[in-house]
């Protein structure tokens, strides 16, 4: 049995020599392993494993177990948006679900969940606790809250309203939470079976118990979500008192970035999160500012509540061990989004910076154990987690559903020293305060908090961020978004350049025999979201392919009868102007050519200083923890061309409005 799994694993590893959409490791087993998919509310990266203070026995015990995913970052820092994207396999834009009333099913009805998918091929498929968001629901169906029920009460309703979309084969179970009573962090004298994540730690142990009793030969497909890293933090006072906020070491970096203008190296203004979700009722002034002995409580609270939640983990791990599931058992371990806790003088999550997208990830498959206890530093995103389990599990990825979207992490899970991926995606929107008040959600927000908000949530007067990241650079653009046609507006680019005049004028009077006037421009022949000397890395291989050459060629046309052609730099993924051996057409009066030498195209202009985009430089972050030092210093003017390569990048993920 194991060397059968091992052998197709090599056989993966053989086949993969580099990242290609859609599949980084084809199905690795044709056996059917028992999956727990584990998640954790609103946890960024602060555990052990990631070097962090925080106290995560089994979560890193896990980690030893499996591979440690050093960037792996969410589609949307929002639960239900975030969640919807990843329980389907489809990025938001696409799910259409970028609030916490809308619901993928809305947009893509017949989608096939993760947990549908993995019902279907023949798994028991059930959960406990979040997995979706309580309100990612049709108000109405079955399991969700009624059809006139207002915002505030459609959240206090079950939990996964997907039961009515056939996802799981039991009704999904939740609990509520403790609260702090008018605050956001503190300890409460309650027995542990008070807290969610006891009784969500105790149910999932019972789902086990009954996949037992009823037909253990049938897969197990076990949903968990822990909630009770969500604020408030509230937790048993003995797990309250395990951190003196003294010792708990506070971001360096808790200034207000600057709204400088984006050429002065600052920030667009909406980049910045007014802390709503702590809100001045809660330890906050209106200028939103926590000094740093309050700042360590807020962070031991939470370090406490992941304590807690860790040990419930344990619990169901346990419970696996005991059982005899484990050496049959992939479990993924992850959170739905990130969580500022400070930094950039900013609380929770909805930035588009590192801490709020950026989430911890692990994912063990007993019988891959080259992997075990490694890193893997290449990109990973929450929308690839459909394909990647798929793969796992040994199921023909002819029966993953077509509109599924996302990369299989199944090859780096077997060898996490591959390159992996190149890009991870992510957007966000602004919240609106109006809204927020009108709905009687946090009516003491002050004056101060209306200008970092859009006037009106998702009208055609609000906007929408799209972010990508590099292992160098994550680049974030602004754009319109068009609340009647939901979609979002194209950016009013600055018209491309056509450089082929100046170089060749340039090229040829190097040789002392060139015309000294410029000849007519030629017409480059226009790809998506490009020209095409800017072409994607992704279009061009080592064998150039048509579209590649069809781009490079319509660039030729020039009166030198194509005595000089654009051709393809594999290296840079672009086209680049070089002299060919011969003219294509005869030219009695052509002047004599230098072979051998190529003129590179002039780098793309400076962003206009107008332009609301972010360019961060994150080649000297220090570990995999420290990531905010870099997104104080806003360098897109000072890269026109790193802006070039990632925007064509990011466009790419784009459905703009037609």
């Amino acid at each position: 049995f194991f060397t059968m799994r091992f052998a197709s694993v090599c056989t993966v590893l053989a086949a993969v020599i580099g990242v290609i959409p859609g599949t980084l490791g084809a199905p690795i087993t044709p056996t059917k392993p028992h999956i727990l998919f584990i998640i954790s509310d609103d946890l960024r990266p602060t555990l052990g494993t990631y070097g962090t203070q925080a106290l995560s026995p089994h979560v890193d015990a896990l980690a030893r177990r499996g591979v440690t995913f050093t960037r792996a970052y969410t589609q949307f820092p929002w639960c239900s948006p975030s969640r919807q994207s990843f329980m389907t396999g489809r990025r938001p834009d696409t799910t259409k679900a970028w609030t916490f009333t809308t619901s993928f099913r809305d947009a893509i009805p017949d989608a096939i969940s993760l947990p549908q998918h993995f019902r279907r091929q023949g798994w028991w498929a059930v959960s406990v606790g979040k997995l979706y968001h309580g309100r990612n629901c049709v108000r109405g169906d079955p399991g969700c809250c009624a059809a006139n029920a207002t915002f505030k009460q459609c959240v206090q309703q079950p939990q996964d309203a997907d039961w009515a979309g056939g996802s799981w084969d039991e009704h999904p179970v939740d609990f509520g939470r403790v609260g702090c009573r008018g605050q956001q962090w503190c300890g409460v004298d309650v027995n542990e079976s008070k807290m969610c994540d006891f009784n969500v730690a105790a149910t999932a142990i019972d789902r086990l118990q009954t996949h037992l009793a009823r037909n253990a030969s049938q897969p197990l497909f076990l949903g968990v979500g822990f909630r009770d890293n969500h604020l408030p933090w509230a937790s048993p006072s003995a797990w309250h008192g395990m951190f003196d906020p003294m010792t708990v070491k506070a971001t360096a970096h808790g200034q207000t970035p600057s709204f400088d203008p984006v050429a002065s190296g600052g920030v667009p203004k909406q980049a910045w999160q007014f802390p709503a979700w702590v809100g001045p009722e809660y330890h906050l002034n209106n200028t939103a500012w926590l000094e740093t002995p309050e700042l360590q409580v807020a962070l031991a609270s939470y370090m406490a509540n992941i304590a807690f939640t860790d040990a419930q983990l344990g619990k169901v791990l346990g419970a696996f061990d005991t059982a005899g599931y484990t050496n049959d058992t992939i479990v993924l371990f992850t959170g739905d989004h990130g969580q500022n806790l400070g930094e950039h003088n900013t609380w929770t999550k909805m930035t588009a910076w590192e801490h709020s997208l950026r989430v911890p990830l692990m994912i063990s498959v007993p019988w891959l154990p080259s992997g075990h206890g490694q890193f893997h530093s290449g990109m990973a995103e929450m929308v690839d987690f459909y394909r990647t389990l798929s793969d796992l599990a040994g199921i023909p990825p002819s029966a993953v559903d077509k509109g599924v979207e996302g990369d299989s992490l199944a090859a780096a899970v077997a060898n996490p020293t591959i390159p992996g991926k190149e890009y991870a995606f992510s957007q966000t929107q602004r919240i609106s305060v109006a809204t927020l008040r009108s709905q009687g959600i946090y009516p003491g927000l002050p004056a101060v908090a209306d200008g970092f908000y859009d006037p009106s949530c998702f009208s055609n007067r609000s906007d929408i961020r799209y972010s990508v990241r590099s292992a160098q650079w994550r680049f974030t653009e602004w754009l319109q978004w068009n609340g009647t046609a939901l979609c979002p507006v194209a950016p009013r680019l600055p018209p491309a350049a056509t450089p082929t005049p100046f170089h060749l004028r340039r090229a040829l009077q190097s040789t002392g025999k060139g015309p000294t006037a410029a000849p007519p421009q030629c017409t480059p022949l226009r790809i998506p979201n490009g020209t095409c000397w800017h072409d994607a890395p992704a279009r061009i291989s080592n064998k150039p392919g048509p579209s590649a050459s069809a781009c490079c060629a319509s660039c030729a046309e020039t009166p030198e009868c194509t005595t000089f052609v654009y051709q393809p730099d594999v290296r840079q993924g672009s086209c680049f102007l070089f002299r060919a051996a011969a003219p294509t057409v005869p030219c009695p009066n052509a002047p004599k050519q230098v072979a051998g030498t190529y003129v590179r195209p002039p780098p793309p202009p400076p962003p206009p200083a107008s332009e609301m985009i972010e360019l961060y430089d994150h080649r000297d972050d220090q570990s995999h923890f420290d990531l905010d030092v870099a997104e104080y210093t806003n360098v897109a003017t000072a890269n026109p061309e790193v802006v070039t390569q990632l925007r064509q990048a990011l466009q790419g993920k784009i459905a703009y409005c037609v």
